[in-house]
């Protein structure tokens, strides 16, 4: 240990070391000087870091740093001799007395020539200068002074050398560190010339190659990055120091030639268990191959192939890889089988079958099939054979899912595919009115195996349309044909309000016991597609004679003010039994309504929605509105299927005022397409509000068919030319 220690002294980086020497050779009592002489006093602060800086992305293992009281702390002075030892823990906070001159103080953790994955060393070294007549602090800061070590195994070593493990050594010490195969942490070794070794068992014998040595300081991280060269087959390790400074990459090779040159050895990848590689046309394969190791250099590496599709290419049974033609190389690439070129005297190279499927297209009259052995023969006549492997294509898997409830009257949408076996992204749909001119569709997205595709418009209603998909653009790979028929556009019965009916109600007057009746509206004719509601509005007697129209008024009636002859007029209303014109109750407020279904003989709703086969993209009508207070009209589409389920609900409660005739669209959008319409609902009112918070004026007009009518009226909705949109 003292030469060890001697030889790190003549390197100035290494002065700790030094350090450790004077120690071992002082008293621990403090030396007393002439009292004469000038004094002054000091006190000790101790930090410890870990200075490292992680530079490779690996999950190592990391040493706490240990805490500053653990150090112990010693002082010298400028003859190396020491003066003051004890704990850190012991000095902190306490006054030193010493004569003015120089010093160093040296704080130490550990073991200095400690080796191994938990064993780390700290050190501070500081020196200092005391002033007499004055007191103070000197503060020091420790960090670790022995090199990390990391090593990482590259994918081609694991591959060829699967049962591995690095030594990395010191000159002077017995220790070393033993990284496994499967080692994750960093070890601590001290700082010298270290040497990495790495051993491997090939075929059942024990071999390594060791690398020349690096120069490490103390506080390097050094990472060793172990691998095969692919292309000579030379052992490599690029070797990565963090000094916490600078980075500093060094890359050392040793030559392949220092492993004993045993027998050729062939690998296969990418076949099954029966030796099989079963690929698709348009996938990309990787690794499909086979692998040679050849420790005393290529001299031949034949191929021996039986194959009817490739004889009808003109390309030869048997082939010499080494020595083959350019042109019999070519032909063999464009088959999608591949080699490296300058076989020769390599001791590392492959045989590639990974391009059969993007060259390759599927015929079922002329299918690829081929039988195959490989052969390779080293520089000093050792060979190796491999098995009979096999390469054969197959179709493509695919299925098309498109059903009747895809098609709508002007498109199709949500029609996907899946594909079991083969790229997914090859696969198009088309579609065709007569089975035999087709439009490509293009692919929405693509998840994992599964194909949307984008939805197809511009189609015409009650159409039969042919569906397929076809892979790769090869007529021999094309699904089965789904007809799908689209939709009628049907539209909504009396959707222009042209036909109306009037219906008379009558009621009494209490204290005369007059009759009296009121005209009211229904928007039918011979289809009854509508009803409203103003019968909520009637009373069945009025406690006064005059003004009637305060008591019983209808909610909707036909308006002379339409966008194109009649209009549908949806008002609020305010109506009751001792109504005046000063005297309202706000329980007998109405909010107008307009609606699909059937309404009951007291203005109730009886029946919801009318038959109807279609699924429309929007509904659009145009419309005026004038509110009152702050009301805003409602409408609500809604579309059923058979069974009664909902396929799709739109409300509107925020209808805006438009002064003029305006434009209204309610887009509709279907998640389900498994189900056809059967039904349908629309509900217009004049207001969002409850009938007993909607708003009203006392004493206002309102014009109902063609006639204007004084009561207590709120807002008013006109309504007129309703379109189911079909896109």
């Amino acid at each position: 240990m003292f030469n060890f220690l001697n030889h790190q002294m003549r390197r100035s980086r290494f002065l700790l070391y030094a350090a450790a020497i004077v120690m071992s050779a002082c008293t621990e009592q403090l030396v007393s000087t002439d009292v004469a002489v000038e004094q002054g006093e000091i006190s000790v602060s101790l930090v410890s870091q870990d200075g490292h800086q992680v530079v490779v992305p690996l999950s190592k293992s990391v040493v706490d740093t240990p805490d500053a009281n653990a150090f112990e702390i010693e002082i010298f002075n400028s003859s190396g001799v020491r003066l003051y030892r004890d704990s850190y823990e012991n000095t902190v906070g306490k006054k030193i007395l010493l004569n003015a001159g120089d010093y160093r103080l040296l704080a130490q953790y550990g073991d200095s020539l400690g080796v191994g994955f938990d064993v780390t060393y700290f050190a501070a070294d500081q020196n200092f200068t005391v002033h007499g007549q004055t007191s103070e602090e000197v503060n020091a800061v420790a960090k670790m002074a022995n090199v990390k070590v990391a090593v990482n195994f590259g994918e081609n070593l694991r591959t060829y050398y699967p049962e591995h493990f690095a030594r990395v050594k010191h000159p002077e010490l017995s220790d070393y560190l033993q990284f496994e195969k499967d080692e994750t942490r960093a070890g601590y070794i001290p700082a010298e010339d270290l040497v990495l070794e790495i051993h491997v068992t090939d075929e059942g014998k024990q071999k390594y190659w060791a690398a020349p040595a690096i120069t490490c300081a103390p506080n390097d991280f050094v990472t060793f990055n172990v691998d095969i060269d692919p292309r000579t087959g030379d052992i490599t390790a690029g070797i990565t120091i963090d000094d916490t400074v600078d980075l500093v990459e060094k890359e050392i090779t040793i030559p392949a030639d220092a492993a004993s040159q045993d027998a050729p050895a062939i690998t296969m990848s990418g076949f099954d268990d029966s030796r099989t590689f079963n690929f698709v046309e348009g996938v990309e394969y990787s690794g499909v191959q086979s692998d040679f190791v050849v420790m005393g250099g290529i001299a031949q590496c034949r191929l021996d192939i039986k194959s009817d599709y490739l004889v009808a290419l003109g390309l030869p049974a048997q082939v010499d890889l080494v020595n083959a033609d350019e042109s019999v190389k070519k032909q063999f690439e464009d088959a999608g089988i591949r080699w490296n070129s300058g076989m020769a005297g390599k001791r590392i190279a492959s045989l590639d079958f990974s391009g059969l499927g993007r060259k390759l297209s599927y015929d079922p009259e002329n299918v690829f099939s081929a039988t195959f052995t490989v052969t390779v023969t080293d520089e000093n006549g050792k060979e190796a054979a491999s098995e009979e492997y096999v390469l054969k294509q197959v179709p493509p898997v695919f299925s098309l899912s498109a059903a009747e409830g895809n098609a709508f009257a002007r498109r199709i949408e949500g029609v996907t595919a899946d594909v079991t076996s083969g790229n997914p992204a090859l696969l198009t749909l088309e579609y065709s009115t007569d089975n035999s001119s087709w439009t490509a569709v293009p692919a929405n997205s693509v998840s994992g195996t599964t194909i949307n595709y984008s939805t197809f418009s511009g189609l015409v209603p009650e159409t039969d349309y042919y569906l397929r998909t076809k892979y790769n653009g090869n007529d021999n790979l094309v699904s089965e044909v789904v007809t799908l028929r689209t939709e009628t556009a049907a539209q909504i019965g009396n959707s222009g309000f042209e036909e109306w009916q009037s219906q008379v109600y009558e009621f009494n007057v209490a204290s005369f016991w007059n009759n009296k009746s009121v005209t009211w509206y229904q928007p039918w004719g011979t289809d009854k597609w509508w009803d409203v509601n103003s019968r909520k509005a009637f009373h069945s007697y009025s406690a006064l004679t005059a003004a009637q129209n305060l008591r019983s008024f209808p909610t909707v009636a036909w308006s002379d003010d339409a966008f194109d002859g009649k209009s549908a007029h949806i008002f609020t209303a305010n109506t009751g039994t001792a109504s005046t014109a000063d005297v309202t109750y706000a329980d007998d407020t109405t909010v107008g309504e307009l609606f699909i279904g059937t309404a009951d003989d007291s203005g109730n709703h009886s029946s919801d929605g009318h038959d109807f086969p279609s699924r429309p993209s929007a509904l659009s009508f145009k419309y005026k509105y004038s509110p009152v207070s702050e009301d805003a009209f409602y409408v609500k589409v809604e579309i059923k299927a058979a069974d009664g389920s909902v396929i799709v609900s739109k409300e509107i409660p925020d209808g805006p005022a438009a002064s003029s005739w305006s434009d209204y669209r309610i887009n509709l959008e279907y998640q389900d397409m498994s189900r056809k319409a059967a039904s349908i609902f629309i509900s217009f009112k004049s207001s969002s509000a409850a009938d007993s918070s909607a708003g009203y004026a006392k004493n206002s007009v309102v014009e109902a068919a063609g006639g204007d009518y004084t009561g207590h009226f709120g807002s008013s909705l006109r309504i007129d030319d309703l379109q189911m949109i079909y896109e």
